[in-house]
């Protein structure tokens, strides 16, 4: 069915079902009236040629694909209404402007290139089940204003998103405890205060991602930010010494953790990875200007049954004295994705101070929700030191109003936890 007058207005009080395969509708508005209740059975393709799609009444899109096609820029008010399948496909190119939330139940995709989801004020819903497809670095979704991509029940998920149609930032997360619906927008810089203030000209990418959860605690994610050269703040940036950023609410700053330094991969699209990230915010790619080692520090003493040698009081470090090579892997062998940098240094003998293997340390709140873990190394007397052999385990993700207990986890023994809690910063 072709309609091309300049306007579809169903204004009237009617109730309209819609069930053939293909519907075509060019330059102009489909705008559905506020009297007006319209069903789409089966699952039809409605083709809306340079068409913008404007429900003021009760729009019941079951299985059907929305798609735009065309070139130039068009807007979309969904009235609440939820979509099976929406598709941009806009051979001309062109960027289709939310009017208000868009729910998709099944697949947003990109089929042409130059083609922009821009959401303003609103959010972009991806359901549990749903997924966006055919994104690259010219089509995208782009978070223009206080608007953000959610994936609902989120457990890994790429967020393909730019602050316009000339950035490009996607950023991927994995969680790693229980799914929740997790958002992310992006903005084209880092504030010197968060998120107000000036953009920061220095060390660091010019963008920062914002990260929210509808369950406040309980997360525990992966994370890779990507960036192109072209967002590097050129030649103050240092590409071989950064890592993600965090603003810190708490403290009122900045930071880089320690352990998630290093050079920034890739080739053109870089990015950086950092584990075990458990409290949200906002985030950014920054160099070593901005490191901190911790704002809270560990030194355990743990002793492993397995190796234990009552004679010396001692651990055996038979791993690490293996020859012709050491048999403690240089990568963590729990779960992430730390190595160690400097092996033969670190794997030396040191007498008690020598390494036994790897553990990881992990803070549980009071009601023993997960803070903060991070990779350490073990050492024969039972001292706990974080991985570069000697210095105490350092902890970002903590609150000094907190008190934690603290758990001791090795990947042949039982892990073991403190009774009590400890308030880190003052003890």
């Amino acid at each position: 069915m072709q309609m091309n007058k300049s306007e579809k207005l169903l204004s009237w009080i009617a109730f309209i079902s819609l069930s053939c395969q293909v519907y075509s509708y060019a330059q102009s508005t489909w705008s559905v009236g506020s009297n007006v209740q319209i069903n789409i059975t089966g699952s039809p393709h409605l083709v809306l040629d340079q068409f913008n799609l404007e429900n003021d009444g009760n729009l019941f899109a079951g299985t059907s694909t929305i798609h735009f096609t065309g070139t130039g820029d068009n807007h979309l008010r969904t009235g609440n209404a939820n979509f099976y399948k929406v598709v941009l496909g806009k051979s001309g190119g062109g960027t289709i402007q939310l009017l208000d939330d868009l729910s998709v139940q099944k697949e947003l995709a990109f089929t042409a290139n130059n083609n922009y989801l821009q959401l303003n004020e609103f959010d972009l819903i991806v359901t549990g089940n749903a997924s966006l497809s055919g994104f690259d670095s010219d089509q995208y979704v782009v978070t223009n204003g206080v608007g953000k991509l959610v994936k609902q029940a989120m457990t890994a998920f790429t967020y393909p998103v730019g602050f316009d149609q000339l950035t490009y930032n996607p950023l991927e997360l994995e969680e790693r405890l229980t799914p929740d619906d997790i958002g992310v927008r992006c903005l084209r810089d880092a504030l010197d205060n968060g998120t107000t203030g000036t953009p920061i000209t220095s060390d660091v990418v010019n963008v920062s991602w914002e990260v929210s959860e509808k369950t406040a605690g309980g997360c525990r994610l992966k994370m890779t930010a990507t960036w192109f050269e072209s967002d590097e703040n050129s030649p103050s940036f240092d590409a071989n010494n950064c890592g993600i950023g965090y603003w810190s609410d708490i403290f009122q700053q900045w930071f880089v953790a320690h352990d998630s330094i290093g050079n920034k991969e890739g080739n053109g699209h870089f990015s950086r990875t950092q584990y075990n990230i458990n409290k949200l915010g906002l985030f950014s790619i920054m160099d070593r200007q901005y490191e901190l080692e911790g704002l809270a520090a560990v030194r355990p003493k743990v002793i492993l049954q397995g190796p234990y040698n009552p004679v010396d009081r001692l651990m055996n470090d038979d791993l690490r004295s293996h020859l012709p090579v050491p048999l403690i892997p240089l990568i963590q062998p729990q779960k992430e994705n730390i190595a160690i940098e400097s092996p033969s240094n670190i794997f030396a003998d040191y007498g008690p101070d020598s390494i036994v293997d790897w553990v990881e340390v992990e803070l549980k709140r009071e009601d023993y929700s997960f803070a903060d873990l991070q990779a350490a190394l073990l050492q024969r007397d039972g001292d706990v030191v974080g991985i570069d052999g000697s210095t105490p385990v350092q902890f970002i993700y903590v609150d000094p109003d907190e008190s934690y207990h603290v758990i001791i986890r090795h990947r042949n023994h039982l892990s073991i936890m403190t009774a009590g809690t400890f308030d880190l910063f003052s003890n």
